[in-house]
């Protein structure tokens, strides 16, 4: 209650609100009241960030890069915290690869992530084949880049109760390196919304 009321006194008094993306915005003013001006600022990426990423493997990916050869990757890059479904995400995985054919088919599957969200994706998938998963530590900018830029399919996560607080910029990342897009997210989040209205995945 203290941090709703300071919430929409700094609101009532501010000379100006900047909401990150739409569905912020309407939440915010539905709940503490419409501030005397508002804008929404766009979330975006560089995408001459991944070209140039992609021109050389880091020496850092080097054994990674091998390790996933020829086969479709799949990542989910970045932080899993508390406003990420990574629950969802555990159990959805089986019936993902089912529909791209299976692991023997030649899948990898690389989470390069930090957060409460790691361990318990690592817990959930135990029984996946070892072969064709792997978790790494958060990764430096180069190999961030080059990781983004080699990903076919990025995964983006996003819990119900932050369906109107957050628009993950791990999916401007991903589209801005040319990665197709599995969002497990709140049909009424931005990111699902841009998903569905860009169609870059599902």
């Amino acid at each position: 209650r203290l941090m709703g009321w300071m919430t929409r006194s700094w609101i009532r008094k501010a000379d100006g609100v900047v909401f990150i993306g739409a569905r912020m915005g309407e939440h915010t003013r539905l709940r503490y009241g419409e501030p005397a001006r508002h804008g929404v600022m766009v979330t975006g990426a560089k995408i001459d960030e991944f070209r140039a990423a992609q021109a050389q493997v880091p020496s850092t990916c080097e054994a990674l890069d091998r390790w996933i050869g020829s086969r479709l990757l799949i990542t989910y890059i970045g932080n899993l915290g508390l406003v990420h479904d990574w629950s969802t995400l555990a159990d959805a995985m089986p019936a993902l690869l089912g529909r791209l054919g299976g692991l023997d088919r030649g899948v990898a599957i690389v989470v390069a992530a930090s957060g409460p969200g790691v361990e318990r994706l690592r817990s959930a998938w135990s029984d996946l084949d070892p072969e064709a998963v792997r978790f790494l530590d958060p990764l430096d900018d180069p190999s961030w880049g080059y990781l983004q830029g080699r990903s076919e399919i990025s995964i983006v996560t996003l819990s119900l109760s932050a369906a109107e607080v957050s628009v993950p910029s791990k999916l401007f990342s991903a589209l801005a390196a040319g990665s197709a897009i599995v969002a497990v997210a709140p049909g009424r989040s931005d990111a699902a919304e841009i998903v569905r209205l860009d169609d870059v995945g599902v």
